[in-house]
Order: C-alpha cells, then sequence, then structure tokens
C-alpha cells in the first residue's frame, strides 16, 4: 500500500521534472556508469523492450541506490505495466 503512494509521488514528480529537456539535465548521480545505465533504460523503453529497460534501471540504481531519475523511470514503468504492488 505504501509503495502505491511513492509511485504517485515519483510519477507526480516525473510529470514536473519531464518538462525539461533532457539532454540539459544534471542528473542527481555522480556515477557515470549508472548514467550509462540509465540511458540504456530509457532507449530500451522507447524501443518497447520493458523487460531490458526494467534491467537497466535496476542496474542503475544498483550502482547507485539513490538515483533519483532512475527510480522515477522504474516507476513509470511499473505503472505502464500496471504492476502497482512491485
Amino acid at each position: 500500500m505504501v509503495f502505491r503512494y511513492y509511485v504517485i509521488l515519483f510519477s507526480s514528480l516525473f510529470i514536473l521534472w519531464s518538462g525539461r529537456e533532457v539532454s540539459a539535465q544534471k542528473f542527481l548521480t555522480s556515477s557515470s556508469t549508472a548514467v550509462n545505465f540509465y540511458n540504456d533504460g530509457k532507449e530500451a523503453v522507447e524501443n518497447l523492450q520493458l523487460s531490458r529497460a526494467e534491467e537497466y534501471f535496476i542496474a542503475a540504481l544498483k550502482e547507485d541506490e539513490r538515483f533519483f531519475e532512475a527510480h522515477l523511470e522504474l516507476g513509470e514503468l511499473f505503472l505502464r505495466q500496471k504492476r502497482y504492488e512491485e
């Protein structure tokens, strides 16, 4: 139940955040490896490879568990798949 509130919170923040230009975005991580996984995940989502995208976002979070953008994308991915309990 608590996870649903986090998903809603992250989704709301994502909507507000998504208005920014991604190429100029400074990520909230100092790990270049995490950013690379994140970018690979974004590309996988664009290509509708959702399970691969999930793997990339999780890998990014393993590199930096506080990587805000990766949490947002993973939450958005779960919402898109109606995986509310995860």
